[in-house]
């Protein structure tokens, strides 16, 4: 009898601070609105420069967020600090955190309307909410930026919420009262991209000589071929050509030489222009 007594005792107790913490957590802010959720279902392909420019924005859009209201009991003061929820660490850029994805970076503003609300962030000073407080008519913004070099084929960054904001009584830290959240519906694809060449191959007939015709004539040149190649790239990048031999005889990087398949080597001159997006390499007639 002595034992069933003591564990009523200890089930009453438990129920006791149970309830106890829950008044004491109430006593302090509440929401008096539903949590300002906000799911993302855009499908989202990223598509960035394998070498791509630090700092390009590469998506950008922003969403409306419901409206959220909370308050305070009595006198308490309270802020709000949003976070990111996963483990995203600030990147060499301002603002943007690195994704699970390297070369890949994210930043995200809530109240959009505020230029210096990017998260993590908070309202600021303490205030009293005993008359409620509230967060109306406001967006978030959510941008990607490359912030470095990429490898090749697809990766994901994962669906689920990303960030998220709480009031927090400056009377308890400890406390929590989540007030807005922001979630991915689905993974976000990132599929790099690197310049492609039009049409992918080229070949172009340069003749057939006699090595007397060079032998006997000491200013001898074969005909020369007008030929292009274009490359386009997802963005304007510096694009370096290398020109070899069928038989891959090394490829005179000094003197401007190619090796010939038979014979000797014959000089090559390589003029060329830099164009927007391409690359057009034009032979001398």
């Amino acid at each position: 009898m002595k034992r069933i007594f003591t564990a009523a005792l200890i089930v009453l107790s438990a129920a006791f601070f149970t309830l106890s913490g829950n008044n004491a957590y109430a006593a302090l802010c509440s929401r008096t609105t539903a949590l300002a959720s906000l799911n993302i279902a855009d499908a989202i392909t990223l598509n960035p420069a394998k070498q791509g420019v630090v700092g390009t924005v590469l998506w950008s859009k922003s969403y409306p967020v419901p409206d959220v209201s909370y308050k305070c009991d009595g006198s308490t003061q309270s802020t709000w600090h949003s976070t990111f929820t996963r483990s995203y660490v600030v990147s060499q850029v301002q603002n943007i955190y690195v994704t699970e994805i390297p070369g890949i970076g994210i930043r995200v503003r809530w109240p959009g309307q505020t230029s210096s609300s990017w998260i993590p962030g908070n309202s600021g000073s303490p205030t009293t909410c005993s008359s409620g407080c509230s967060v109306l008519n406001s967006t978030v913004l959510v941008e990607f930026v490359q912030i470095g070099n990429l490898s090749e084929g697809e990766s994901y960054i994962p669906a689920g919420t990303v960030a998220q904001a709480s009031v927090i009584p400056t009377a308890d830290t400890s406390e929590k009262l989540p007030i807005m959240e922001v979630s991915f519906g689905a993974a976000i694809k990132v599929v790099p991209l690197s310049c492609s060449i039009y049409p992918t191959s080229n070949h172009i007939d340069l003749g057939t000589y006699s090595i007397a015709d060079f032998q006997n004539n000491g200013t001898k040149q074969g005909d020369k071929k007008e030929f292009s190649i274009t490359i386009g790239c997802p963005s304007t990048l510096e694009v370096g050509l290398t020109f070899n031999s069928v038989n891959n005889i090394p490829f005179g990087t000094l003197s401007g030489i190619i090796g010939v398949e038979k014979g000797e080597v014959m000089p090559v001159t390589l003029p060329f222009v830099f164009m927007r997006k391409r690359l057009l390499i034009i032979f001398p007639r």
